[in-house]
């Protein structure tokens, strides 16, 4: 099973049509490899990203036009990175 980090939609964009989105290039790349993919949801608490985090063994982090330093994708990717600095 790959877990892969969605991303919030911009603000206003007129495109969307929930509140995160994982670009369909990904899943359907992993996916030709065999993997079975899940998306990891922004918005949960942080005890359901432990949780998420002692049940995988792959994790993807998609780039993106994301802001590093207040957007929810790079808050979670923190908490999984502390995750795995901790198991170490």
């Amino acid at each position: 099973m790959f877990r892969v980090l969605a991303q919030e939609n911009i603000v206003g964009d007129p495109h969307a049509q929930r509140s995160s989105y994982i670009a369909a290039s990904y899943i359907k790349y992993l996916e030709s490899a065999g993997a079975r993919v899940v998306p990891i949801r922004i918005n949960r608490t942080d005890e359901e990203y432990e949780k998420i985090f002692n049940s995988i063994n792959r994790l993807l982090l998609p780039g993106g036009g994301v802001d590093l330093q207040t957007s929810q994708f790079s808050r979670l990717s923190k908490i999984f990175c502390d995750l795995a600095i901790k198991t170490v």
